[in-house]
C-alpha cells in the first residue's frame, strides 16, 4: 500500500561523513557498505561536485552537503514491481532492511513526500479513470505516454491523486505485459503538515498510523467527482435542471449568498433527488474493492 517515499536523514555515521569529505575534496567515487557513490558535478564546472549519488536496488540516495536523500519505491525495493499485492508486514521487512543496509536507524529517516497506491483487478479500469471529471471543481489531467492516455491526475500544493491502468502503464514504460487488468489509485502527500502523521520511516511500521494514512486516503479520494448515470423517466424539466446545476459547487456557493432558507430547501431536494435518481455504477463498485484491498494489506 505504501509505495514511493522521500526522506531526509541528517545524522549521518561518521565514516560515512569521513569517506564524503575525502571524496568531495578529490572529486573522485567512494565506497560505503558495499555501495558505490558517484560524484555529480555542478553544470559547466567539473571542478565542483554537486552531489554523491549512489542507488541501492532502485533506492536512490543522494549525498550533499551531510544530508542524505533517499527517494524512491519500497514496493519495488522489496518486490522489484509495484503491481503485485504489497503487504504492511512487507513494508516493515522493508523498512528494516533499508535501515539496515544503510547502518542507520530508520527513525532518522524524516519523511517529506509519500505515496500510498493500491492495486485492484477490474474490466472496468478504462472505464473508471475515464469518467473522473475534477477534484474540487480542478480538472484533472491525462496521463500519457507519446499520445496514448492510459489515466488521469491532478497535481496540487501538498497532495496529487492518480488514477490509471495499471496493465496498460506497465506494458507502455516498460513493455512488460501483467496478465491481469488491474486499476491503480494513488494519493500522494507532501509537505510538513501532511507528514505530521507519519514523521518518519519507523512510523510507518505501526499499523495505527497505516490505518490513518488509509483515512487520509479515502478523505482525498471520496472527494473525486465522477461522471454518474441518472434515471430521468418522467422528470419534471425544474427537477432536472436542478439536478445537473447541483453538480457545480458554484452554483451553490452563489446560491447561499443570495438566500440561505432557500438555499438549505433546495440543497435537501436536490440530495432526495441524487439519491433516488442515481443509477449506481461499477465506480461504486471499485470503492469498495478498493476499501477491501486497503484493509487486507494493513493485516497482512
Amino acid at each position: 500500500m505504501i509505495d514511493y517515499q522521500v526522506s531526509k536523514v541528517t545524522h549521518l555515521p561518521k565514516d560515512l561523513l569521513d569517506r564524503y569529505y575525502r571524496s568531495e575534496k578529490n572529486m573522485i567515487p567512494f565506497e560505503w557498505r558495499g555501495t558505490m557513490y558517484k560524484p555529480i558535478y555542478h553544470s559547466g564546472n567539473e571542478l565542483l561536485v554537486k552531489s554523491f549519488n549512489a542507488e541501492l536496488e532502485g533506492i536512490r540516495l543522494n549525498l550533499r552537503n551531510d544530508e542524505l536523500i533517499v527517494s524512491n519505491s519500497l514496493h519495488k525495493f522489496q518486490k522489484e514491481n509495484n503491481y503485485s499485492d504489497f503487504a504492511h508486514s512487507e513494508l516493515v521487512e522493508s523498512i528494516d532492511r533499508l535501515s539496515e543496509f544503510l547502518g542507520i536507524n530508520s527513525k532518522l529517516f524524516k519523511l517529506s513526500k509519500l505515496e500510498i497506491g493500491v492495486n485492484t483487478e477490474t474490466e472496468y479500469a478504462d472505464e473508471y479513470w475515464n469518467s473522473i471529471l475534477h477534484y474540487k471543481n480542478k480538472p484533472f489531467n491525462s496521463m500519457l505516454k507519446g499520445t496514448k492516455a492510459y489515466g488521469k491526475k491532478i497535481i496540487m500544493e501538498q497532495i496529487s491523486v492518480k488514477s490509471y491502468n495499471k496493465t496498460t502503464e506497465n506494458y507502455l514504460h516498460y513493455g512488460e505485459a501483467i496478465r491481469r487488468n488491474l486499476l491503480r489509485t494513488e494519493i500522494e502527500l507532501r509537505g510538513k503538515k501532511q507528514m505530521v502523521v507519519a514523521p518518519n520511516l519507523e512510523s510507518l511500521k505501526s499499523k495505527d498510523v497505516i490505518c490513518k494514512l488509509r483515512t487520509k486516503f479515502l478523505y482525498y479520494f471520496e472527494r473525486i467527482i465522477f461522471d454518474e448515470l441518472f434515471d430521468l423517466k418522467g422528470i419534471k424539466n425544474q427537477d432536472l435542471e436542478l439536478l445537473f446545476a447541483g453538480k457545480n459547487s458554484d452554483y451553490w456557493k452563489t446560491f447561499r449568498k443570495v438566500n440561505m432558507e432557500s438555499y438549505k430547501k433546495r440543497k435537501q431536494k436536490y440530495n432526495r433527488l441524487h439519491s433516488e435518481r442515481k443509477i449506481e455504477s461499477f465506480n461504486d463498485e471499485i470503492f469498495l474493492q478498493i476499501i477491501q484491498k486497503m484493509d487486507y494489506l494493513i493485516n497482512e
